[in-house]
């Protein structure tokens, strides 16, 4: 390893061991290990989270049939969830609360409507909610949901926490934050969840013999749509007797989807805002049309190149048959995680675009089926305060199997031992994720999947389709966003 390496390396590793003792150190920054709002609260100090997928029941709060059935086969808490029931009883000590923690997510299923009145009524009490970002965006908009910057103890500057604002535009409205777009925050210890994610097989790339590994190719600044377009060919295989495939992508109907990603790559959106601040469509874009077009660059390598395949991508992956897989963070931590030693892969970002700058531009994003967390709106005001004040520190900091925090458990866990890269690439995507706009195109999003899908299959040429898109998507976010 070169001189210079090293010590990027070492500024990373300082980095990601420093980031959350950062802000402890700057007088100027808010200490987020304690509250950012004085409890006054006098009134019920019971306290709901509900659809806290990520926080189990504590054993107090059993239903009878929940005690019956804990008692015939006893619960068998993972370590991060240990770890959660242990902040959320610091948390009821610190105040003197019960919050009773109820991870049923069967009511994300509910009409939104129905939901809402039983939550009013105090049928089904919640103060804090964990849901899809689609469900609690319909609860937001019938103002069932508190707006963050009405929330003392919620300090949306502390980008290490909640995200940049980037990120928090997936849970905008108008302007107006209303949840946080992830389970928790940034501290939670669960793996921040996002699409776009491209790993490469160390042994199937190491058998081409290359001159270069990704890495240094990333380093070199030839990680671009231009060298990746030139490197696909040579990682691939198309005799009868080993056919291996340099890049496998999920359809773009799944989850997810090669295009955006590339328009993303490329300094592009679906959504961007003109000089007067109205948000339009962004995909007639000169960034996105020539994103589009480079996808079809690369669907032109050849069938023995990409294949487009979800259903055998990890066997093939981990069969050394393909070179690159596209997949999710999902499918990463809870299937190849589980299939697939670390050491066996790494993570690298999407390649950049001529027309983004170089390293800063992130391909990342979530959907409207993704985690957000809000407060409810209270008839009494100050209960939304203090249910506010109890979220930020439950999803503060958390101290977990020996280590000074989760982000040096997590690496500990799911990534290889050294490969500092793959978990600093997991911490920028994770920090700069997008949002997909499904929800805000609303009848428009159809246009633009049959958009993807003939990018994806050749069957169009964008700037022929494009431009008669453009109205149509304009009109559906003067409804949802203008």
């Amino acid at each position: 390893m070169n001189t210079k390496k090293l010590l990027a390396l070492l500024f990373v590793l300082v980095l990601v061991c420093g980031m959350f003792a950062a802000c402890k150190d700057d007088p100027d920054e808010p200490d987020t290990s304690q509250p950012t709002a004085e409890w006054t609260y006098t009134g019920d100090n019971t306290f709901y989270f509900r659809g806290s997928t990520f926080i189990p029941k504590n054993p107090r709060d059993y239903t009878d049939a929940e005690k019956e059935a804990a008692a015939a086969v006893p619960p068998n808490y993972s370590v991060e969830e240990e770890a959660m029931m242990n902040k959320v009883a610091e948390v009821e000590e610190r105040y003197g609360v019960t919050i009773v923690c109820d991870s049923d997510t069967s009511i994300w299923l509910m009409d939104v409507s129905e939901f809402a009145a039983m939550a009013a009524s105090g049928e089904i009490p919640v103060d804090i909610f964990h849901s899809e970002l689609g469900f609690a965006r319909e609860l937001y908009l019938t103002n069932y949901i508190e707006p963050m910057s009405n929330l003392e103890a919620i300090d949306l500057s502390n980008d290490a926490k909640w995200g940049g604002e980037n990120k928090l535009a997936m849970t905008s409205y108008k302007g107006e934050v209303w949840g946080i777009p992830c389970i928790g925050s940034n501290y939670a210890p669960v793996p921040q969840i996002y699409y776009g994610v491209l790993l490469y097989n160390h042994d199937t790339y190491d058998s081409y013999n290359l001159d270069k590994t990704p890495e240094e190719m990333l380093e070199d600044g030839t990680w671009t749509f231009d060298g990746f377009l030139e490197l696909l060919p040579q990682v691939t295989n198309n005799s009868e007797t080993d056919t291996r495939w340099a890049l496998q992508y999920p359809p773009v109907e799944a989850t997810g989807n090669i295009v955006f990603n590339a328009i993303l790559a490329n300094g592009g959106n679906k959504v961007i805002q003109n000089a007067d601040g109205k948000y339009v469509c962004g995909i007639a874009e000169p960034n996105a049309m020539a994103a589009m077009e480079w996808v079809q660059q690369v669907m032109n390598l050849g069938e023995y190149t990409i294949k487009q395949d979800k259903s055998k991508e990890l066997d093939n992956f981990n069969e050394n048959r393909v070179t690159f897989l596209l997949t999710d963070g999902n499918r990463i931590f809870r299937e190849i995680a589980k299939l697939i030693p670390a050491e066996d892969y790494a993570w690298m970002p999407f390649p950049y675009g001529p027309d983004a700058e170089y390293g800063q531009t992130s391909s990342a994003y979530i959907t409207s089926a993704d985690s957000v967390m809000t407060i409810f709106r209270s008839e009494d005001p100050e209960r939304s305060q203090a249910a506010a004040i109890l979220f930020n520190d439950i999803v503060d900091t958390v101290s977990i199997a020996g280590s000074s925090d989760y982000n040096e458990y997590l690496f500990r866990n799911y990534f290889a031992e050294g490969d500092e890269d793959s978990f600093n690439i997991y911490l920028e995507l994770s920090q700069s994720t997008n949002y997909n706009y499904a929800l805000e195109y609303g009848v428009a999003e159809g246009r633009f999947v049959n958009l993807c899908k003939s990018v994806v299959t050749g069957d169009i040429s964008p700037s022929s389709t494009v431009p008669q898109l453009v109205d149509i998507i304009n009109g559906a976010l003067d409804k949802s966003m203008n």
